[in-house]
């Protein structure tokens, strides 16, 4: 794996702009992801440990009055953790009081890089495009959630044959809200010198020189909402980005695809062969590099 000149492109999500800086050098370079990630927001307070096991990313509306008391509602008391979730902030960053902001920075694979690509928010009816070829230039990427209570999620819809409104958040407490099921996604990050890193409280999820993220996975079910909470912030979840028409709650949409380890790579997502694992596999890739579908809903 090798030591070279790096280069970053930041994607600013809210005015899709870029600001792209040059450094040499084997620094981490941040893709400023939309789930994603602020430059400068390097999670390096907590440094994953060297040589373990492998086994082991359209401007938006500003929130009303109305909202701001309804978010009171939501998220006025300090995060419960027996059901807490983690959502994306669309600006990488900015959390609701009493809220965590948690972050994953994954080493990505470093020879033949197939350049982590990634897409700014979009509209709702923009086609997929195909993945950008590789470059060789070695890039990370940085998730960012925020941990807020996981209690006034719910299923949107009772049928399991309606896959527009299926969704997904990061699990962040000891049980997944309200019937939604559990998910898991195992990355294998770079091998070589490994400079995974995190902050904040990331449990149950792990990462050593790899990276387990868990996810309570919405399909179908009897308790129902009819629209996501406010939680005072603009903020993205999980969900499927090829779906045509979206649903009327997508305000925009995004996808981010990171080059995983290419060495004997070990990915793996949890369960297998099911009709929901089937489903959330449209959200959350499988296969030996990870795709991350989202969608802004608030």
């Amino acid at each position: 794996m090798n030591t070279m000149m790096r280069f970053a492109c930041i994607p600013m999500a809210m005015a899709a702009l870029a600001a792209c800086s040059a450094e040499s050098g084997d620094s981490d370079q941040d893709q400023d992801l939309g789930l994603l990630m602020t430059t400068g927001l390097k999670p390096g307070e907590t440094k994953a440990p060297e040589g373990s096991s492998k086994a082991d990313k359209a401007a938006a509306a500003e929130e009303t009055p109305a909202a701001a008391e309804e978010t009171a509602e939501v998220q006025g008391a300090v995060v419960d953790n027996t059901f807490a979730v983690g959502v994306i902030p669309v600006d990488g960053s900015t959390c609701p009081s009493d809220s965590s902001l948690v972050s994953f920075h994954m080493d990505d694979e470093d020879d033949d890089s197939m350049s982590d690509d990634f897409t700014p928010f979009g509209l709702p009816q923009t086609a997929r495009r195909a993945i950008l070829p590789p470059d060789g230039i070695p890039r990370n990427v940085t998730l960012n959630f925020c941990k807020v209570n996981g209690q006034s999620f719910r299923h949107l819809t009772t049928s399991v044959n309606d896959k527009a409104n299926f969704y997904a958040v990061l699990k962040l407490g000891q049980t997944c809200p309200n019937g939604s099921s559990e998910m898991k996604r195992h990355i294998d990050n770079e091998d070589d010198d490994n400079r995974n890193s995190l902050s904040g409280p990331i449990a149950p999820n792990q990462m050593d020189t790899n990276t387990t993220l868990r996810f309570c996975y919405f399909h179908a079910g009897t308790t129902t909402m009819a629209s996501f909470p406010s939680l005072g912030i603009q903020y993205a979840v999980f969900h499927d980005y090829d779906l045509s028409p979206q649903p009327a709650f997508v305000i925009s949409k995004r996808w981010t695809f990171t080059d995983d380890e290419d060495d004997a790579n070990a990915n793996f997502s949890s369960p297998t062969g099911t009709t929901q694992a089937n489903d959330f596999a449209r959200i959350v890739g499988t296969g030996s590099n990870t795709m991350f579908d989202i969608a802004r809903v608030r």
